[in-house]
């Protein structure tokens, strides 16, 4: 089950992915450069598999990216992802 919607990071509306089958929370290569948070960027090597069964390396995160869902306020560590259709994929359990 996927969820659609709009959340504010550094209080700028984005498009965002509820997945429920994700394992970790995504943002995409564009979102960064407008976001301009490399401040809290760490190198990582990771490999992530997608659905269609195409694995992607992605070599950074960003840690504790402050994110505004419905009045709510939370941090949450985002891996950088080449995503086309999204600006960020939440993981949901």
């Amino acid at each position: 089950m996927v969820v659609t919607e709009i959340l504010f990071l550094n209080s700028k509306p984005f498009s965002v992915l509820f997945d429920f089958d994700a394992t970790h929370f995504f943002i995409s290569t564009q979102t960064i450069l407008k976001l301009n948070i490399e401040g809290n960027k760490e190198e990582i090597d990771y490999r992530i598999s997608s659905p269609n069964g195409h694995v992607t390396e992605c070599l950074i995160l960003y840690k504790n990216v402050p994110i505004v869902i419905e009045g709510r306020a939370f941090s949450k560590d985002l891996i950088q992802f080449n995503l086309s259709e999204f600006n960020v994929i939440i993981r949901m359990n």
